[in-house]
């Protein structure tokens, strides 16, 4: 007889909003200036904010999906899931490195177009670019103009 499995997504989303909870409160404790907008607790805080907020999309997305996957089925994606893991740490570390030589705009033009062709079932290299350029440009946008900081040029370019 086949073991039916609980949602193990809602258990590591709730594990997530747990540790965003955390992070957030402990964002508060760093220093605030009055005269930006964005002080050193900002960043932390935005980033607990939107791991919460995508941990109740994965909640509601694992409660609608199709229930009695079982321990097979479970471990099979497992097996698919680690390798994908280990890919997405390795091209991580692969983009913080190449950031140096590449620049932030090629380097993240490379770095997510690799992740999205990795990460999505029916792989359209023509629609991972251009959300890489989408991405890039917002990135840009908020970091040029609303944060007047400056993203690294590369050696390469620089």
């Amino acid at each position: 007889m086949r073991a039916k499995l609980m949602h193990p997504d809602v258990v590591a989303a709730a594990l997530g909003i747990a540790v965003s909870a955390v992070f957030f409160v402990a964002a508060g404790n760093l220093p605030s200036f009055a005269v930006k907008l964005a002080g050193p607790e900002f960043f932390p805080r935005v980033s607990a904010l939107l791991l919460i907020v995508l941990c109740l999309v994965q909640v509601a997305v694992s409660l609608t999906s199709k229930a009695g996957s079982t321990q097979e089925d479970a471990r099979e994606e497992a097996g698919h899931d680690i390798r994908l893991v280990f890919a997405v740490m390795g091209m991580s570390v692969a983009y913080f490195y190449g950031m140096t030589l590449l620049g932030f705009m090629l380097g993240t033009f490379l770095y997510c177009t690799a992740l999205t062709l990795i990460t999505q079932e029916k792989r359209n290299p023509t629609r991972a670019a251009g959300s890489s350029l989408i991405i890039i440009a917002i990135v840009y946008a908020v970091f040029s103009y609303f944060l007047k900081a400056t993203l690294p040029s590369g050696r390469l370019f620089g």
